[in-house]
This record gives structure tokens, C-alpha cells and sequence, in this order.
């Protein structure tokens, strides 16, 4: 016979399932959901829901090889469902720290290279290809804020980002070349000061440089990567940190900091001292 608790359990689960249906998100949120919660629910063979409960079933996740990002959809199913039941449910979960990939001046080269010898159908645009790919790793734009860029937001060494990230304005200082590079391209073109610089979308943009990058051998690098690109270039030249976070626009110092450990120019530095031995 089933415990009285365990169908009132029961209820509750399938109650909230119902609500979570009716609430704004997709149907794959809503099945991946419903089945974290059922999963839960079977793993309280009976008991009651509580915090404690809660905190132990993800730390069983975790012990069971669970990886981070899949611990913190489980928590993000289950604290609405507690809330749901007027049971306070928090728990702290460390955000993993990956290092960006690196990438070296070569490999934009080679990429750089693949675009100039393109002569297929499509290589009359090849000129926008190399400049979206130039731009991207002399400038350390979003993807976003490339997108965006206008024609007059292109002037003689700068380029003027609006509503970048935290919807903030900002200043991006470029090599005087790549500007006027720019300006010629707007010019030749015939684009008026409000037309986009690049009329290329999002998925499309991500296609094109993986496309570039696949054919120059190097299989890891993403419209992003070109971010990544300048903020290490630039250390590793020996710019300042404070300089490289004002150029790439963060918020916090501490973001900008993780490429110190991509390139940790300081301590190859220190270990190049044992050959002096």
C-alpha cells in the first residue's frame, strides 16, 4: 500500500507540473524539466521534499559523475518547485573556470590567407570576409557588437560601439590601417552612414569563420575565439592589464585577468631562468 505522504507528494509534483506547463518557456525546457523533477521525486522513494533533501540529492548528482552544468539545471528545477511548496531551497554552486583557447598570430594568418585564395562562386566576398575577420581580432568586438556596427560608427582609428554588452556605449580604439580599410570599403561600396557595416547575421557569421578556420586547419576557433585572440595578443606584448580591460570593454578586472593564465608570459619568464643554470 502507498503511503498517504507519498501520494500527497504525489499531488503536489503533478500539480506544479501543470502550472509549469502553462508558464512562458519552451517544450524542451518544460520535458527537461518535468523529467528532473520526476527524477527527484522517484529518488524521495516516499519522503517528504525538504531542503536537506534537496542539497543531498544533487550532492548524489555530483558523486555520480554529474557534470557542473547539468548540477545547476537540476538546481534550477528544483528551487522553483520548493518555492512552489514555500520551502526555502539555496545552494551554492561553483561556476567552472575554463581558460580560453589559444590562438597565435600564425593561425590568424593562415585563416586570413584561406580567405584571400577563396574563387569559388562566392569570392566576391571575400573583401567583407577578411575585414569581418580582421576586425574581430584587431578590435576585440562581441559578435554582437560587430553586427551592429553602422557605417558612421567608423572613424579614423576608433570605432563607436552603442548598447554593447549591459547595454553600454563605448569607444573601441582600432589600428589607423584597419580603419581606413573600413572607410574604403563604406566608400567603394556606395553604403550610406546608417547602413550596417556588415549585413551578416549571427548564425551566419558563426558559419563563416568556423568555415575559414576548418580550412586553415584549426578546428577550435568560433567568431569569439578573435576576442580572445586580441585580449592575448595584446598581453602578450606586454600591454597593461588595466588597458586590455578598458579596450575590451569589462565591467570587472577580474574578467579580463583569466587571460593571464592563457598566457602567463611572467612565470615563462621566471622558468626560462633554469636554462641559465
Amino acid at each position: 500500500m502507498i503511503a498517504t505522504n507519498q501520494i500527497s507528494t504525489r499531488i503536489e509534483l503533478d500539480l506544479y507540473i501543470e502550472q509549469l506547463q502553462l508558464q512562458d518557456i519552451t517544450p524542451a525546457s518544460f520535458k527537461l524539466r518535468r523529467g528532473q523533477l520526476r527524477s527527484f521525486h522517484a529518488w524521495l522513494g516516499g519522503r517528504e521534499p525538504s531542503a536537506q533533501l534537496g542539497q543531498l540529492f544533487l550532492a548524489e548528482l555530483r558523486a555520480r559523475g554529474y557534470q557542473r552544468n547539468t548540477l545547476r539545471s537540476y538546481y534550477h528545477a528544483l528551487r522553483p518547485y520548493f518555492t512552489y511548496l514555500e520551502i526555502p531551497f539555496k545552494v551554492r554552486l561553483k561556476r567552472g573556470r575554463r581558460l580560453p583557447r589559444y590562438h597565435s598570430r600564425e593561425d590568424i594568418t593562415r585563416i586570413l590567407d584561406v580567405v584571400s585564395r577563396r574563387d569559388d562562386c562566392w569570392a566576391r566576398l571575400k573583401e567583407r570576409d577578411r575585414l569581418i575577420i580582421r576586425t574581430l581580432a584587431l578590435s576585440g568586438l562581441r559578435r554582437a557588437e560587430l553586427i551592429a556596427l553602422r557605417c558612421r560608427d567608423v572613424k579614423e582609428g576608433y570605432l563607436f560601439v552603442y548598447s554593447g554588452k549591459g547595454d553600454k556605449d563605448r569607444v573601441a580604439s582600432i589600428p589607423r590601417k584597419l580603419s581606413l580599410e573600413l572607410l574604403d570599403y563604406v566608400s567603394k561600396n556606395g553604403f550610406n552612414p546608417s547602413d550596417r557595416l556588415f549585413t551578416i547575421g549571427k548564425t551566419r557569421l558563426d558559419e563563416l569563420v568556423k568555415s575559414y578556420a576548418l580550412r586553415a586547419g584549426i578546428d577550435d576557433l568560433i567568431p569569439h575565439s578573435l576576442r580572445h585572440y586580441f585580449a592575448t595578443r595584446l598581453l602578450e606584448m606586454g600591454v597593461n592589464l588595466k588597458h586590455v580591460q578598458e579596450l575590451l570593454g569589462h565591467a570587472d578586472i577580474s574578467t579580463t585577468a583569466i587571460y593571464l593564465d592563457v598566457l602567463p608570459a611572467h612565470l615563462r619568464q621566471t622558468v626560462e631562468l633554469l636554462e641559465e643554470e
